[in-house]
């Protein structure tokens, strides 16, 4: 889900002044708590410009597989993160890539339980605050990521992130326990 955005994704990753090069800590995979896998079609939208992109979740205790797909059903990237060791592989060199731990630590920030991420972060710069709709990601109290969720089955999300310049809407297309 996510995860996200490869050379075709996202053209101009501008920082704002505050941006700081610290990244939040990733939480292992058995933190999720349970295995499932999940489809999604995630609108991404970046200084005027607008992606469709599917992404393809399996979360199991052991690790993390996503594969982004272009909205035509082409590999654009997949990512695998085992609790120690995170992979991004491209279909093709990109010009620009969100790092592949920010994509990680999006989806984490989504689907994580807030007790996962409340130990994580304890006693470090980053805090997460949540809400039954809504979830925010801060470091050293400023907002890095916020996701707004809708609706009671939380089934469409949006995600900003502060550090990059774009937002995305991510429709739950499908989940299914494993």
């Amino acid at each position: 889900m996510l995860l996200t955005l490869t050379s075709t994704l996202l053209f101009s990753c501008s920082y704002k002044n505050w941006i700081h090069d610290s990244e939040a800590p990733l939480l292992s995979p058995s933190a999720y708590g349970r295995s499932v896998q999940i489809r999604q079609i995630i609108t991404i939208t970046s200084e005027n410009t607008e992606h469709v992109v599917q992404a393809l979740l399996l979360i199991t205790t052991e690790r993390l597989h996503v594969a982004l797909l272009s909205a035509e059903g082409q590999r654009l990237a997949t990512i695998h993160y085992n609790g120690q060791t995170l992979e991004l592989k491209t279909a093709s060199e990109p010009v620009h890539t969100l790092p592949a731990k920010r994509i990680v630590t999006q989806l984490q920030l989504l689907l994580w339980p807030a007790a996962a991420w409340e130990k994580s972060l304890h006693d470090t710069d980053w805090k997460i605050v949540s809400s039954n709709e809504k979830r925010q990601l801060l470091f050293q109290e400023r907002p890095e990521i916020t996701v707004h969720y809708k609706g009671a089955a939380q089934t469409t999300t949006t995600l900003v992130d502060y550090k990059y310049p774009y937002h995305m809407t991510i429709a739950t297309i499908e989940q299914n326990e494993l």
